[in-house]
């Protein structure tokens, strides 16, 4: 069981994250919070992070959960965490409602 001292929320509005002059993250802010994140998991502090981006999702957690319509549809580690994966599980009841039998994730 994880003690209220080893956890750790972080809610980080959209104004601090994004950079009104790029039109885009802030990524050496971004990168500083991956720093962080890292630090803390390697004392042991659990951190959870929410976000819609996958390469940043990939870069920080050892565990994904994928969240559709408010309920957990996907629990993907190891091997298993990848983008595709993550895409597939987010859309593939979108997919269903339309009779669709295959998709191709490309970037």
């Amino acid at each position: 069981m994880i003690t209220s001292g080893q956890r750790l929320v972080v809610k980080i509005g959209s104004a601090l994250v994004v950079d009104t002059d790029e039109a885009g993250p802030r990524k050496q802010w971004l990168a500083g919070m991956a720093a962080d994140v890292a630090s803390l998991r390697s004392r042991g502090v659990g951190v959870i992070v929410v976000s819609s981006d996958i390469e940043e999702i990939l870069g920080l957690a050892h565990r994904v959960l994928v969240v559709r319509a408010g309920r957990i549809v996907a629990e993907l580690a190891g091997d298993r965490m990848t983008e595709e994966n993550i895409l597939v599980a987010a859309f593939a009841e979108t997919g269903a409602n339309h009779e669709q039998k295959a998709a191709q994730v490309t970037r």
